[in-house]
């Protein structure tokens, strides 16, 4: 979760105010049955609006990609029966377990004149915020079950999964190719250094996809590669491909001769 507020920097009540209002982002939130209730019809709104042709392929990539662990048959939206029913307290109790202090970062970036001024306002608004919180019992300021990050044993396969899926109100013809690869740390400079290789990398390759598909008798309509996180363990490389009706096998067959090519 990534909050993100753009403030003028010239304006220093403004900057005070901006970062009283991230303290209460992060240590004062108010989990009341009638707040809940309003975001109940904004969730089920997003749910629906992701019933759609393309909402219904991404879910199916994404339950093939997922098979053997809980996100198979449950997604992070939630089922609607949860999303419906469940209760203030649940939620609540969900902030206090993750949202923790050791788990936060503020991060500021500005033309700041005094940066020592910044900081003291990051410590007077937070500091207060989070043992305010601690002494109300709505959060713990050390400690808090850890995570491991381990890939899960149903996502390591040596055989290739694959499924088909059709949808009445699909508009084109699309496949997408997803290899699965450990997280990569981006701790030091080397790290940082190997992730920009792979972002020029992507962008060079997608540059090449493009001029494929504006030829005059393309193989496909559009190509592209990107990479995404399935979890604290697991990146993945997914390839998209839109392509002519049944002429699938042409642009996959097309589009990794090209990454083999490079």
């Amino acid at each position: 979760t990534v909050y993100t507020l753009m403030v003028p920097t010239a304006d220093s009540a403004l900057l005070d105010k901006s970062i009283a209002v991230l303290s209460e982002f992060a240590a004062r939130i108010r989990c009341a049955p009638e707040d809940l209730a309003k975001e109940r019809g904004a969730v089920m709104e997003e749910l629906r609006m992701s019933n759609d042709s393309g909402g219904r392929v991404a879910t199916a990539h994404w339950k093939l990609l997922l098979q053997g662990c809980r996100y198979e048959n449950r997604l992070p939206i939630g089922l609607e029966s949860v999303i419906k029913g469940v209760p203030a307290d649940t939620i609540a109790a969900f902030y206090r377990r993750w949202y923790l202090p050791h788990r936060m970062a503020v991060v500021v970036v500005g033309d700041f004149p005094d940066p020592s001024a910044v900081l003291s306002l990051i410590q007077q608004h937070l500091g207060p915020a989070f043992e305010e919180a601690a002494a109300a019992g709505l959060l713990q300021l050390q400690g808090g079950p850890e995570v491991p990050r381990v890939v899960p044993d149903s996502w390591q396969h040596s055989e290739p999964r694959f499924c088909v899926f059709a949808d009445r109100e699909a508009q084109d013809s699309a496949l997408y190719l997803s290899w699965k690869v450990p997280s990569r740390p981006t701790a030091t400079p080397a790290q940082y250094l190997e992730v920009m290789k792979d972002i020029l990398f992507q962008a060079c390759f997608n540059s090449r996809l493009y001029h494929m598909s504006r030829a005059r008798d393309p193989l496909f309509f559009s190509a592209s590669l990107a990479d995404e996180s399935a979890c604290a363990a697991v990146d993945m490389y997914v390839l998209g491909v839109v392509c002519e009706d049944r002429k699938t096998l042409r642009a996959l067959e097309a589009v990794l001769t090209e990454l083999a090519r490079v």
